[in-house]
Parts: structure tokens; sequence; C-alpha cells
């Protein structure tokens, strides 16, 4: 039995549903790569050992000609956490595509994770502008390979009471945490159906399991990425596509500093003294979601402080 390496050939998505075309049996297919494999990455890369991220082309006779690529994730995110996020993905041997609006703050994340030897492209990016979202994904491909994993993080949060009306704030959060994410959607799901695998990962948030005083709009933004994604992952079982929906609670990000209601801020954002998370408990819960074993959905995390239970 005999295995020959090539870069050359044209190449489709391993999946199990081709299995039966390889001359082949999966086990077997497993013992032949996994020494590569181990030759070329880390091996404690989880997710170039999926077998859904090997790539390979059928040829006449009982030769393979394999090309292992090393998954091409889109991770949209508000620049203060995109550093976190990038850092748990990079070490895990994807390759990292970071879009945000803020080039320059992109650059200097880009320098801190090319040093795990990873490539890191860098597109600045609008999620509230479809074009922007588009271009961002044709280049991804265009450079790294078709997207694998979306990871959607960007949001804002407004503490606001309903009665003061503070509807730029509330437009504001409707445009980037619910047109944002279907941008995101529009953009990359197809591709994702089309080529039989993909995982959507959105960072919604404790607040669309529960309504918070003072962040009604907020919660009404969480309440619907919720719903969108349980759609579209109902709508798409059996595809091959996997929807995580990570639902942070109290975190030390940015966010917290947005606010301009200063009634609703006195009332209902001041500490309350328990430790928050970090950025770095929320990147361990996206990492652990998207190395998970093909047949395994984490369709939801609900992570929060100890001491601050919805």
């Amino acid at each position: 039995m005999s295995l020959s390496l090539s870069t050359s050939s044209e190449v489709v998505c391993l999946q199990s549903k081709v299995y039966n075309r390889l001359p082949y049996s999966k086990t077997m297919l497993h013992e032949l790569l996994l020494p590569y494999m181990a030759s070329t990455v880390r091996k404690s890369t989880a997710l170039y050992l999926r077998p859904t991220l090997v790539t390979f082309s059928l040829e006449v006779g009982s030769i393979i000609p394999l090309v292992v690529r090393p998954p091409t994730v889109l991770l949209q995110s508000p620049e203060p956490n995109t550093v976190v996020f990038a850092f748990g993905l990079a070490k895990e041997g994807a390759s990292v595509v970071l879009a945000a609006r803020r080039l320059d703050a992109l650059e200097g994340v880009k320098r801190k994770v090319s040093a795990y030897g990873g490539r890191v492209l860098v597109v600045k990016t609008d999620i509230t502008k479809k074009e922007q979202v588009e271009n961002l994904v044709s280049t991804a491909s265009a450079q790294l390979g078709p997207v694998d994993i979306l990871v959607s993080c960007a949001g804002v949060m407004y503490f606001t009471m309903m009665a003061n009306v503070q509807t730029e704030e509330w437009d504001r959060t409707v445009d980037v945490n619910c047109k944002g994410l279907l941008n995101c959607l529009s953009s990359t799901v197809p591709g994702m159906l089309e080529r039989g695998i993909g995982h959507i990962v959105a960072i919604s948030s404790d607040a669309g399991r529960k309504v918070f005083p003072g962040l009604g709009v907020y919660s009404a933004s969480k309440f619907f990425v919720e719903a969108t994604l349980q759609a579209l992952r109902l709508e798409t079982a059996g595809s091959g596509l996997r929807v995580t929906s990570i639902q942070p609670g109290n975190t030390a990000t940015e966010l917290l500093g947005m606010s301009t209601d200063a009634e609703a801020i006195k009332k209902y954002g001041e500490p309350t003294g328990a430790k928050v998370l970090d950025a770095e408990d929320v990147a361990s819960s996206i990492v652990y979601a998207v190395c998970q074993p093909e047949h395994v959905a984490v369709n939801e995390i609900l992570i929060e402080p100890r001491d601050e239970p919805i």
C-alpha cells in the first residue's frame, strides 16, 4: 500500500460521505495520514487532526494525492479581544483571518500571533457594510483557502433605560449585533454548505437567555442572535455545518465603557464585586467548541462568573 503526496491535484473536502469512494477504508486512511501529519504539524494541534480538515483528490489506481491544509478561521472581532481569540486559534494550528475596523490594531495583533508560526491575514472590515464583509471573505478565500470556521465576535452593549429613548445607541446595537451577524452569515454559509463542512461560532450573551433591566435593547439583540443561530442549526442539520453560540456573562472588556445613559449605569451597571470573566476564558470556550470531533456539535456554551449566575 502506498501514499503519494501532491499539491497540484484538484482538491475537495474529505467527508465521511465520500469514504466509500476511496480504495482505502477510513481506518486505513487515518493510519496513512497520521505519520505524515505528525511530521508536518504539532501533534497537539487538534484542528489539524480533524479528518474533515484534510483535503484530497481521487486519481486512477490506488494512489491518493493528498494535500494537508490548515483550517482557515475568519475571526471577526472587536479589536481589544482579537489578540486573545487569535492566540487561542493560532496555537491550535489554524490560519487566522483578522477583521475589524481599525487596521493599525489588527497589524499589531498579526505581529504577535505570527510568533506561533501560523499564517495571519488582516482585512479592514466594518461588518455593518455588506460589501465589506463580502470582500473580506473573498480576500480570505483567495489567499488562504475557503473559510472553514467563522468566529463572529463584534458587538456593542449600551446600558439604557427604555424610557430615556437613546435611539442612536439602539440603532447602533441593531446594526452591529443583528445586521452584522447576518452579513457574516450570508457571506460564509453558502460556501460551507456547498463544501459540506463548516463551523459558525457567534458570541451571544447570557442576556440572550434572560432579559436584564437597563439592557433591554441589548438583550433583544442577543435574543435575535440566539433565534438566528437556532434556525440555522435546525435548517442545516445533516449538511455538515456546525453552529455554536457562546454565551458569556459579565466579562472584562470595553463593552462596559460604551454607555452614556447615567441613570441606567447607576441603577444597573455598577459592579457587584464578583470576579468577572477574562477574555481568555471566553477564548478557551471557542477553542473547545471548534476542536471537537466532526460528529460532535457543541451547540451552546453558557459561561459566566461563578458568583453571577442568571
